[in-house]
């Protein structure tokens, strides 16, 4: 990647601001992100995570949960479809993926908030019946 690739990857991603904000993501300092750019060449890793980032759009400047959830439903949409082809053409079933992916998902969660949660969270994804959505899903198939 080089300097002019950072530069507006940066911008794209974070605004005017950037460079603090790509250090931060990169979990490097800002002196690191100044040597990029003065040497035209950011370090392959950090370019791929660069590039990964620019495929998912960062969270809305909104505090409102509901506008985040909807957002980051948005933003990663495209790159899970994308995952979830890839398994595919390798031949794993989509339930399976769809299965794999909501697994690791609840382990997040759990990991993050606790068993508690975890289903109130899930429940709530669901419009506050996890069950009815489920069977009413099993139905249409």
């Amino acid at each position: 990647m080089t300097r002019k690739e950072l530069e507006r990857h940066g911008a794209l991603l974070f605004g005017a601001a950037w460079k603090g904000r790509i250090a931060s993501a990169l979990d490097v300092n800002r002196k690191t992100v100044s040597r990029w750019i003065a040497d035209d060449a950011v370090a392959p890793w950090a370019a791929e995570k660069i590039r990964a980032l620019a495929h998912i759009a960062p969270p809305p400047g909104s505090s409102d949960m509901q506008d985040r959830d909807s957002a980051c439903v948005h933003a990663i949409e495209p790159e899970l479809t994308r995952l979830r082809d890839i398994a595919v053409s390798a031949g794993w079933h989509p339930a399976e993926v769809a299965a794999a992916i909501l697994a690791l998902t609840i382990d997040e969660i759990q990991a993050h908030v606790g068993s508690e949660e975890t289903i109130k969270m899930l429940n709530q994804a669901c419009g506050g019946a996890l069950v009815e959505v489920i069977e009413k899903r099993s139905a249409r198939s």
